[in-house]
């Protein structure tokens, strides 16, 4: 093998690596993500109980149906989240580039005004 394919295959070798790290990372943060909005629907759903509670039995009904609803969306959106990092972590890559690049360039805008 030649040095310059070595070198390529050292190069995608360590590519490889960041993207794995980095889809750990973001299914880390999907799964905390996921763990915060499931805790806040159960503090939501508690003061919805509370509020709702003397109203009657249908409209608390209805209301655990919304906060089931809203927590079996926040589950699937992190399960998506999960799964699309770990079938395509350069998607992923790309995205958090472009999104840091994104981010960064509009924080620099006002002060390239001065």
């Amino acid at each position: 093998m030649s040095a310059a394919l070595r070198q390529l295959r050292h190069r995608a070798e360590e590519y490889a690596d960041a993207a794995q790290d980095t889809g750990r990372h973001a299914v880390s943060r999907a799964e905390g993500y996921a763990d915060q909005a499931s805790g806040r629907l159960g503090e939501l759903w508690s003061e919805i109980e509370a509020l709702v509670g003397h109203r009657g039995p249908s409209v608390a009904q209805r209301a655990r149906h919304y906060a089931h609803d809203a927590g079996e969306a926040a589950s699937d959106l992190s399960d998506q989240l999960v799964s699309l990092t770990r079938h395509r972590p350069l998607v992923v890559i790309g995205v958090a580039v472009a999104a840091t690049w994104l981010v960064s360039s509009l924080l620099q805008s006002p002060r390239r005004a001065r």
